[in-house]
């Protein structure tokens, strides 16, 4: 029987869920923060954006050379959820599933990263911070950014709302599914 471990992270943003949901499916915005690290230079960002389509991102890495990340999305419902199959089949022939729920933050933000015990943890935790975890490169030169925690703004869900939340989430160990 294959262990499931389920990670979860909330990142929040300065922008509304429309913009923060669209740059995961921009190659030229995603390249800048999905799957790439400070040192490596990403050389490969494709993206077909439909269900069923597939995704890959290869970053050059000075330690490791050429990294690919590969998936298929599962669902795509903007601006609510992207869901999607997760792999660096170099490294592992196992796919995890992502669920990358978007909803207004409203009244600044902050990140939690809460890992649960498991032997595949600390391959989660890696993921989920490969996964956005920059919020400066999401929008590229700070057009997006993660919203300060001491900023009070409008509530959640009101008209003047101008903050994401992308709650994360991985499964270790599923396999990929629809629905």
């Amino acid at each position: 029987m294959t262990e499931t471990v389920t990670i979860t992270a909330t990142h929040r943003y300065a922008a509304p869920p429309e913009k923060v949901f669209d740059a995961w499916l921009d190659p030229a915005i995603a390249r800048r923060f999905a799957f790439a690290t400070p040192t490596g230079q990403m050389i490969v960002a494709e993206i077909d954006p439909r269900v069923g389509g597939k995704f890959t991102f290869t970053d050059r890495r000075p330690d490791m050379g050429d990294v690919a990340h590969v998936g298929e999305y599962l669902e795509i419902e903007r601006p609510r959820r992207l869901k999607f199959s997760f792999g660096v089949p170099q490294f592992n022939p196992d796919f995890t599933t992502v669920t990358l729920d978007f909803k207004p933050a409203g009244g600044g933000g902050t990140r939690a990263h809460p890992h649960p015990p498991g032997r595949r943890a600390g391959m989660g935790r890696r993921h989920a911070q490969g996964l956005g975890d920059d919020p400066e490169r999401v929008g590229g030169g700070g057009s997006i950014t993660r919203s300060s925690p001491r900023r009070r703004g409008p509530q959640a869900g009101s008209p003047h709302d101008q903050t994401a939340a992308i709650h994360l989430q991985i499964q270790l160990g599923s396999p990929p599914s629809r629905g």
